[in-house]
Formats: C-alpha cells, sequence, structure tokens
C-alpha cells in the first residue's frame, strides 16, 4: 500500500491509493531516497543550466519517533567522481549556474574520522508533515559541480542536540545516483489517448527526455518544447511549451518528468497533439513527437442511476429505493471509499453525471473516473458536473473517496434529464445495534430446567460491539414470579458472550420471557443496545407434541411428518433477478398427472408447533429461503428459524421438484416445491457439435439449447417466446434441403437438427441466434442484467467441414418404395458413422393418420462398413427416421409416398 507523504497526502494520497501509475514506483523501503534526474553537461566549459533535481527521504511511518523540525540531519557523502565533488542543496528550486551560488548549502566529501557537522533541517532541507498514520518527508534540490556518481547517507537525529549515537538515529537513508547528459531523445508515455468531446475530460501524457544512455535527463533554462493541437474542437491541449521550470520535480508523480493535459472540446473525430523541441534540443537529436487523440461523442441514452458495487459487504440498500432513485446507508465507520456503476448508457460514450453534498463536514471528498481525478467536493456543493465513458456494454463507473465526514453525510448523483432523470442518494451514517439471542423467539423449556443463551452484538453492519456485558432474566407471564438475574462476562472480540438462564422457579410451567439488558464495561446502562425478549413455555417435558405445515397448494393440508402429498405448489425461477410473492399466487402441481401449469416466483410456507416454539427449516442446493416476501435472486438463505405461525418464503434458482424441511426437537415435517424456468425465462443459446467433419453428400447434426440465466434447460419455446433462428452457410443445408428454419425447444431445453453436407469439398457453419420477434427480456436490445447476472448469450455457431471421414456419430438413410413378400411396402437404405460395432438400431415410424412415430420391432446391425437396410409391408404413406435404441443418435427423416 502506497504510503501518503505528510503534507502532501490531501493532493494526491487519494489518487496513488486507487489507481496504477507511475507514483507507484516511490512506494519503496524508506532506507533509500528518491532521487530526480542530475544533469550535468558542459557547453564551452560552462555547466549548463538547469533547475535542480528533486532529492526525498520518506520516513518510517513506523517509526517510534517521528521526523521533526527540530531534529539534526546530518549528510554525508561517499562515493564521488573526484575529490573536488560537490553536493549543492537549495530549499527552493532554481537554476543552479556551475558555481552553485544559488545554494543554500553544500556537502563535500567527509573522511570517516571527521566529525560530520550538525546542520538542522531548516536551511536546506523542507520538511512536510503528515498525521499520526503519514510518513514524513525531508525535500530539497540539488545540482553538482562534476559528472559521476555519488553516493552516501543521511541522518535524521532526535533532536536539536543530540548526542548522534545508534540509540538517537530517528531515520538512516542512504542515496546514490549517476549524473545524466543532455537529452538526446523524446519518449512519451503514451502515444494515444481517448477524449470524451466535453472540456472536463482531463487525459495525462508523462514525457521524460533520455540522455545517449537512455537515463532520463533535464532540459536547460534556454530549451522549451512547444505543445499544438492540430484540431482544437477535438482537442486542446496544456502548456502551450513545456520549459524548464515544468520538470520541476514538486511531487513524486511527476519525479523527472514534465506532464502535458489534453483536455476534450466541443467534438468528436480525430486529433494530433505535436510535441515540438526548441533552442539547443534539435541540434542533440530530439525530435518531434506526437499524441493521436480520438474524441468519443457524449451519451445520446441516459443511463439508469449509479449502483454501490463496491464495498457490498458494508453497504446497505435502502428499501426506499425506486426504478429511478437508488438510496444507500453507508457506515461511516469503516468506508471511505466507494466505486460505483451505472448502466443503460449509449456504448463508448461519454456521461455526465451531477454531483451534490449536504452541509456536513466532508474532508477530501473526491470523484474519480479511473486513472484521472475528475473533481473536488465540499459542504454543500451543488450539481457538479463530472464526466466519467462507457465500456461496450454501456456501463460508466465513478469511484467516490473521502478522508473523513461527519456523521449524516449525504452524497447524491444525478444524471439525465426530464423524464430521464436518475438519481443516487448515498447517507453516511454511524451504525445502529443488531443483537442476536441464540436460541431466539419462542423457546421450549423443561420445567425447572435453565436455558444457556448466546448473545451476539454487532451494528447493522455486522461489526462487533466489544466490552459490553450483557444481563438476563426470566420473568412468568403475569410477571411474577421473578428468576435469578443473571449476569455474563463483557462480549469478546466478535461481539458474543454466553450466559445461562434460570426459570421464575424449579416448579414453575407455563409461559415466560427473558428480558436481556446491556451495560457498559464500566457497569453504566446503555439503553440502545436492548436486545429483543425471548418468549419460553415451560412443560414437564420441554419438547414439542406436533409440527404442521400449511400451504395454498396442499391437499390434504395441514402437512404433518407423514402426509403424502398428491399436490404442492409450482413456481418458476426468478429470471427477472428478484423473486417476489407479489408475482403471483404459485401454480399447482399434480403428482398423479405429472401436470400444471407454473406461476409466480415464491411459495410460501407456514409451520405451527405445539406448544408454539422456533421452528428450523432448511432447502437444499439451489434453493433459497427468505423471511420477506420478497428478495434478490441471489440473497436468500439456505436455512432460517422461524416462530410457530410465522410465514417463510421460498424461491429456487435451479429447476426441479426440492424439499423443504422443518424440524423441532424429534420431529420432523417436508413439505415440497415444483420449480420450472418458462420460456420467457430464455437466456443463453448454445449449439453442439463445437466442430464436426461430414463426408460429402453425408447426413450430420447439431443440438441447439436454450438455458436461463441460471444455467436451468428452458423446455417448450414457441416461435416468439425462447425460439431460435437456425441457419447455414457455406457446404451445407438443413433438412428440406433449406437455409434456414425455426427452432423450439422439447421437454430437455433441446431442439436436435439435420445437416446435410454438399457434394462440394468446403466448409460451412451453422449459426443459431435469437427470433428477431422475440418476446424474451434477455434477448432484446437495451436488456440490462440484474446485478450479479452474467451478460446473455446471443449467438452460437457450428463448423462443419465438408469432404473428409465424418468425425461424429451420425446416421444417414434413403427411403423407397418397394415389394415386400409381394406385397406393397417400402424400404430404408442407410450408412451409420462412427457407432460402436455393437451398436443396433430402431426404426421409428408414422403412417398417414397417426399423429406419433412408433418404434418398430426390428432390430437393425449395421454392416461392418456401417451400411444396413429395413424394410415392411405398408401401401400408406410413410414417415420414417433410425435411432439408436437410447435415441442418442438419430438419422434424418425421410417422407415415402
Amino acid at each position: 500500500m502506497l504510503r501518503r507523504c505528510g503534507l502532501l497526502a490531501p493532493i494526491v494520497a487519494v489518487l496513488l491509493s486507487l489507481v496504477p501509475s507511475p507514483a507507484q514506483a516511490f512506494d519503496v523501503n524508506p532506507n533509500e531516497a528518491l532521487i530526480g534526474p542530475v544533469r550535468y553537461t558542459e557547453t564551452s566549459g560552462v555547466q549548463d543550466s538547469v533547475y535542480g533535481a528533486s532529492l526525498m527521504v520518506i520516513g518510517d511511518a513506523y517509526a517510534v519517533e517521528p521526523l521533526t523540525s527540530d531534529d539534526t540531519i546530518v549528510m554525508t557523502l561517499t562515493t564521488f567522481p573526484t575529490s573536488s565533488a560537490t553536493i549543492w542543496l537549495r530549499k527552493t528550486n532554481g537554476i543552479f549556474p556551475a558555481a552553485g551560488a544559488t545554494a543554500d548549502d553544500s556537502v563535500n566529501f567527509a573522511h570517516p574520522s571527521t566529525t560530520p557537522a550538525r546542520i538542522s533541517s531548516t536551511p536546506w532541507f523542507t520538511l512536510l508533515s503528515g498525521s499520526a498514520v503519514d510518513d514524513t518527508v525531508l525535500k530539497t534540490n540539488i545540482a553538482v559541480n562534476a559528472p559521476g556518481t555519488y553516493s552516501g547517507t543521511i541522518i535524521a537525529y532526535n533532536g536539536s542536540s543530540p548526542t548522534m549515537s545508534s540509540s538517537t538515529i530517528v531515520q538512516n537513508t542512504a542515496f546514490s545516483f549517476t549524473t545524466a547528459g543532455a537529452p538526446t531523445s523524446m519518449t512519451l508515455s503514451r502515444t494515444s489517448v481517448n477524449v470524451l468531446a466535453d472540456p472536463g475530460d482531463k487525459q495525462i501524457v508523462r514525457v521524460v527526455m533520455l540522455d545517449s544512455n537512455n537515463k532520463p535527463t533535464q532540459i536547460t533554462s534556454v530549451d522549451t518544447i512547444d505543445v499544438t493541437s492540430s484540431d482544437t474542437t477535438i482537442a486542446t491541449a496544456a502548456p502551450a511549451a513545456i520549459g524548464a521550470a515544468n520538470f520541476d520535480d514538486t511531487l513524486p508523480a511527476s519525479l523527472g518528468a514534465a506532464n502535458v493535459i489534453i483536455n476534450g472540446a466541443s467534438a468528436a473525430g480525430s486529433a494530433t497533439v505535436t510535441l515540438t523541441p526548441r533552442g539547443t534540443l534539435p541540434s542533440t537529436g530530439v525530435t518531434a513527437q506526437s499524441v493521436n487523440v480520438t474524441g468519443t461523442a457524449m451519451t445520446t441514452l441516459p443511463p439508469g442511476p449509479f449502483a454501490i458495487t463496491s464495498p457490498t459487504d458494508q453497504v446497505v440498500k435502502d428499501p426506499s429505493s425506486t426504478d429511478d432513485t437508488y438510496v444507500y446507508d453507508v457506515n461511516a465507520t469503516y468506508v471511505t471509499k466507494l466505486v460505483v456503476r451505472s448502466s443503460g448508457a449509449t456504448p463508448m460514450s461519454g456521461v455526465v453525471a451531477y454531483l451534490s453534498t449536504n452541509s456536513s463536514s466532508w474532508v477530501g471528498l473526491t470523484a474519480f473516473d479511473l486513472p484521472i481525478e475528475r473533481t473536488s467536493l465540499t459542504n454543500g456543493s451543488a450539481n457538479v458536473p463530472v464526466i466519467t465513458r462507457t465500456n461496450s456494454t454501456g456501463q460508466a463507473a465513478l469511484i467516490l473517496a473521502w478522508e473523513s465526514v461527519v456523521s449524516g453525510g449525504q452524497i447524491t448523483l444525478r444524471v439525465g434529464t426530464g423524464s430521464d432523470t436518475h438519481w443516487t442518494v448515498i447517507n453516511v451514517v454511524d451504525p445502529t445495534l443488531d443483537s442476536v439471542t441464540s436460541p431466539w423467539g419462542l423457546v421450549l423449556a423443561k420445567t425447572g430446567a435453565p436455558i444457556d443463551f448466546q448473545v451476539t452484538l454487532t451494528d447493522d453492519f455486522k461489526n462487533p460491539y466489544t466490552g459490553y456485558i450483557v444481563s438476563a432474566r426470566s420473568v412468568s407471564s403475569s410477571g411474577f414470579p421473578v428468576g435469578p438475574a443473571v449476569k455474563s462476562a463483557p462480549t469478546d472480540a466478535e461481539g458474543i458472550t454466553t450466559l445461562s438462564v434460570s426459570p421464575p422457579d424449579d416448579s414453575y410451567v407455563g409461559n415466560a420471557r427473558i428480558n436481556f439488558t446491556v451495560t457498559l464495561a464500566s457497569g453504566l446502562p446503555y439503553s440502545a443496545l436492548n436486545p429483543p425478549q425471548v418468549l419460553v413455555t415451560y412443560s414437564a417435558t420441554g419438547e414439542p407434541t406436533s409440527l404442521t405445515v400449511t400451504q395454498g397448494q396442499s391437499t390434504p393440508s395441514p402437512i404433518g411428518p407423514t402426509t403424502t402429498l398428491t399436490t404442492y405448489p409450482h413456481i418458476v425461477v426468478p429470471f427477472s433477478g428478484t423473486a417476489n410473492t407479489a408475482d403471483g399466487t404459485p401454480g399447482t402441481w399434480n403428482v398423479a398427472t405429472a401436470s400444471g401449469a407454473p406461476n409466480g416466483t415464491m411459495a410460501t410456507f407456514t409451520p405451527t408447533v405445539n406448544p408454539p416454539t422456533t421452528v428450523h427449516a432448511s432447502v437444499g442446493p439451489g434453493v433459497f429461503i427468505s423471511g420477506t416476501p420478497t428478495s434478490v435472486w441471489n440473497e436468500g438463505l439456505t436455512d432460517i428459524w422461524i416462530g410457530s405461525g410465522n410465514p417463510i418464503y421460498v424461491f429456487a434458482t435451479k429447476t426441479g421438484t426440492h424439499p423443504i424441511t422443518f424440524d423441532v426437537g424429534t420431529l420432523k415435517t417436508t413439505a415440497l416445491v415444483k420449480v420450472s424456468s418458462p420460456p420467457v425465462a430464455a437466456y443463453n443459446v448454445a449449439i453442439t457439435p463445437p466442430e464436426q467433419t461430414l463426408a460429402l453428400g453425408a447426413f450430420g447434426s447439431v443440438t441447439v439449447s436454450v438455458t436461463d440465466a441460471f444455467g436451468n434447460p428452458v423446455p417448450n419455446t414457441t416461435d416468439d417466446t425462447g425460439a431460435l433462428t437456425v441457419s447455414t452457410s457455406g457446404e451445407a443445408l438443413l433438412t428440406g434441403l433449406i437455409p434456414s428454419t425455426t427452432a423450439t425447444t422439447d421437454d430437455s431445453g433441446q431442439r436436435l437438427l439435420t445437416v446435410i453436407a454438399a457434394k462440394t469439398v468446403g466448409e460451412a457453419t451453422v449459426t443459431a441466434v435469437p427470433k428477431t420477434t422475440t418476446t424474451v427480456p434477455a434477448w432484446k436490445t437495451g436488456y440490462v442484467p440484474p446485478t450479479g447476472f452474467p451478460t446473455p448469450v446471443l449467438r452460437a455457431t457450428s463448423l462443419v467441414h465438408v469432404g473428409g471421414t465424418s468425425t461424429v456419430p451420425s446416421i444417414s438413410i434413403t427411403g423407397s418404395r418397394t415389394k415386400v413378400q409381394g406385397k406393397s411396402g417400402i424400404s430404408v437404405a442407410g450408412t451409420a458413422y462412427n457407432l460402436d460395432d455393437t451398436v443396433t438400431l430402431t426404426p421409428w415410424i408414422k403412417l398417414a393418420g397417426q399423429s406419433e412415430y412408433s418404434a418398430g420391432t426390428a432390430v437393425i446391425t449395421p454392416a461392418a462398413d456401417g451400411t444396413f437396410t429395413w424394410s415392411r409391408k405398408t401401401g400408406k404413406k410413410a414417415y420414417v427416421y433410425i435411432a439408436t435404441a437410447d435415441r442418442a443418435v438419430r438419422s434424418n427423416g425421410v417422407t415415402i409416398p
């Protein structure tokens, strides 16, 4: 993690912690100084005039003693090119002539036997002190009087008059650098950028000058680099000219480089920003460089509201959210950075969002569009425009980061205009108590027996309350008698404590309640942390006597432990992203007839226990329970405790028949729910095999399938709901020698299609796509997947190589009218490819007037070369195909008049 550098933090800390950049190179060992390019070249025997290079010492944030302004700094030069080598230092950067006249101080070689001079930080180092969690930076600017390599140490001792021993060292830093020569080339961090057609879009190109050894260097005070744009309606650039001062190492992020800022303008298109060297630079070989700029238009389709996508574990979505407004509560204690994302805009374009804040005390609130800092906001900011770009799916993303804010801070993001305006409201709040007791709700207990409770105290973001003392007491329903008070040990690091609560008295039978209270570790009451009451029924056995479950589609009702169900609810998967009882009353699945139309996305079950107590309900993989009548598809539970007489709501992302198990004590009751995936849930298209080879004129097959967003087959699709258009191109056709057909799925969510190879060597592609008339939401233009859904698969292809040895199991047949034992009959001849020698085939026939195919009684065994024939008596028109016994491989169909 990059350390923030003292007073630099408000400027660069957030940016550097969020995005990769060259500045990450400076997250170095604190025992190494950071040094920019130090140029030493002479013209006619005189040092070229250059700005000083930056030398920075980053303090150790974990040091016992931080660097302060009264510390003693000793800089020692141990490696040098000549005996007269000198490093000049200057706190405020400027031009260093050869004589070093503008220096604040200088350092020469110090012999090991010589006691170093005591030099305070004030004359020649700038001290940047941060907060307690920040590093401290010592910064100065340096020049030298000779080319070569310089190294040494910079030691900071505690106090203005230290003993200068190892015990008083605050920081011990080594430094080393080799001087660079005159520039011979110019390099750019990137030679192409994309900008939005808005002046607020800022892109940065870093310019570095290199000497003959490809080492970063500086330009002199007489050198400049002109910066021009070929079309200022598309892109503008600043500054207009880069001089030596632009390479001043003000911040670590620009160490050894100058920045060119390229802004968007008013139009989309292409432009070129050219950097042309002037002064002495052309004579040393530096040539012009250019940046290709592509301007992108702003969006014409407004996005939806921005949704928080990170950190999701510490954000609570407020129930007041609507279609055009998202409302979030953010944990003020733990969250200082949010990633927000919006969908539905025009792909590969620009989006303008307007940010506003309330009057809470925001510190360092900034909006980012990676990798650019877009704007900083203060208290009470209103409608501050922040532009960002969209990706290929029309999504835009922003990062909102801040150092601190008083609870009650609010950020509002607005996008779109008129009736298409959308809002996102983010409330930064202090969390409140979420206390849990186990057991909880309705509890059964044996007369005279104590109950062991585990109490967990967390906030509504699941962060623990540690060090609180929980007390409890059992009170009868009439308020008397009262059991002994029990006080627990303080809650641990996870906010958990345990205690054993005795009954009102050892002979009490009937209802009672457990009252919990919480105090601080000091013993002072803390009324805001009162856990809910627990209701207890004390009986002779402490065990329930009956458990039943009711549901709207039950026959008989209620369901007991031995009930055999004849009907149960029939629902569909939550293909819209949310399961909701408002989607409709579940359909009924009839076990005897294996029939029933599904409806709705949630089934309701209500357990009842006598005496009343809490019931445990659980489900298997792909099935979920919710305690509320609405749930996002991926936020359900696999088990839940519910009080007797209270409903639970079940939904599933996996089709099939699923049990819901209810248990309490030794009693167990199982209910069932049937789950289907309707045609309107169609989401993904697939085709198999992905590749095959067919002989000239041979018959092959492909299987197209449709699945929902959860991977379930989507059966029984129709022409406009979930159906596919399957087409061929190249050297193959489909059954009937046609290039295209509509494919609807069967009960398995698939459709087998015959592919007929041409008589010409080549290739063919079989393509499956949704029909243009589809009513499936996921296959319509502009569909935005619910949060967590993958992108729909809307196209699948299979490659067919024509003119070789078939590589997949297949059967091809021809049919004709013939005589069988002197009577009218039909004959079928065919060839089986790539089938096992032991495989037998079955004829399937449908005669004129019949509605279904039926299997023939004959067993066909192909010859060694795969050929076979079959015949039977009939004078009627016949439809025939041949298949393996399991019907996994089927031939083309033939019609014999």
